[in-house]
């Protein structure tokens, strides 16, 4: 699910105003999680900076500048164009702030908007929930009920981890991982039926260095995931209704995604993938492109959740393996620009 979340709802979790402040921590470790896809305006940093600075004291702001760090691993930010700045003026609404929250909203699609000051938003044609009203509503409609967690030990785990070039020193660990991967998901829905040795190989991970094309995730002084992110678009990929125009060249083919065991619901996938794709969109790609197959639904979810569009089923071409009955792949993408 995508959410717009309004400034009242970061400042009561980073102020810890009670009693609002145990509803909005959990609403953003959803988003650490990747159980919800959470957007803000740049305006909402800026006012939260100089609340939280005490009106710009400069003693205050080195600590509140990593305070807002960590949220922006939780968050992503949308940032206004001139239309949207056009649209929001010449709105019916009261207040240009809130108007240009809305536009924010509609421009990401979110499915709601958080805040407690729904009366702001009476105008808004996309519902509106305080953070109580969020989570009863996901227990009512959905069944889910999520329990407030160590909202500290994960702050901690992933602004310690970070993303960079992987080397052919990291090999022999990168297959120790996938092994281990699909090793703790065989037969499940996130099974991605790889054969380590075959797919992925040796031979695979030395020429995604070669092409500074592998990516890997350090945390705690361990691989904690790994990524291809190069050219190679399996045949079949031609056959797609990109939604992004992109030439060969212009967008990266993500390969071999994966997060190891023990670092699962630390929320490090959001952060590893924004970090690679920040250096893809530095590249001067436009998109990026990735599939799985049918039956890793749990792949597909977590796609859907980290900003990808499902572009539906296609036949693929792998090597010798040739998809020649109904389609056993999805794809997905996601712009760039």
């Amino acid at each position: 699910m995508k959410l717009l979340v309004d400034t009242n709802i970061l400042l009561d979790c980073m102020m810890d105003r009670k009693p609002f402040a145990a509803a909005a921590r959990k609403l953003l470790i959803l988003g650490a999680l990747g159980e919800a896809d959470l957007w803000v305006s740049p305006s909402q940093f800026t006012d939260a900076f100089y609340l939280l600075t005490e009106g710009g004291k400069p003693r205050l702001a080195d600590a509140v500048k990593q305070r807002l760090l960590k949220v922006k691993q939780l968050a992503r930010i949308y940032t206004l164009g001139e239309y949207d700045i056009e649209n929001a003026l010449e709105s019916s609404w009261p207040d240009f702030e809130d108007a240009c929250v809305y536009q924010c909203a509609k421009k990401t699609h979110v499915d709601a908007i958080i805040t407690r000051n729904q009366a702001d938003f009476d105008r808004s044609t996309i519902p509106v929930y305080d953070c109580a009203e969020f989570f009863a509503m996901l227990k009512d409609k959905h069944g889910l009920v999520y329990e407030e967690i160590d909202w500290q030990e994960r702050g901690e785990r992933m602004i310690d981890a970070r993303m960079e070039l992987g080397t052919t020193d990291d090999i022999d660990e990168l297959l120790a991982l996938y092994a281990a991967v699909q090793e703790s998901v065989e037969g499940t829905d996130n099974d991605p039926l790889w054969k380590v040795g075959v797919h992925p190989c040796r031979e695979q991970l030395e020429a995604a260095v070669a092409a500074d094309a592998l990516f890997v995730l350090r945390a705690a002084g361990q691989l904690a995931g790994a990524l291809i992110a190069d050219e190679t678009a399996a045949p079949g990929y031609e056959a797609v209704p990109w939604r992004v125009d992109a030439e060969p060249g212009e967008f990266a083919v993500v390969h071999l995604f994966a997060i190891h065991p023990d670092f699962r619901g630390q929320g490090l996938a959001r952060p590893f993938l924004t970090a690679v794709e920040d250096e893809l969109r530095r590249r001067g790609r436009k998109a990026v492109r990735l599939d799985t197959l049918i039956t890793n639904v749990g792949a597909q979810r977590t796609y859907e959740r980290l900003g990808y569009e499902n572009m539906g089923r296609y036949h693929l071409t792998y090597g010798t393996y040739i998809d020649t009955e109904d389609p056993r792949f999805v794809l997905f993408e996601k712009s760039l620009l």
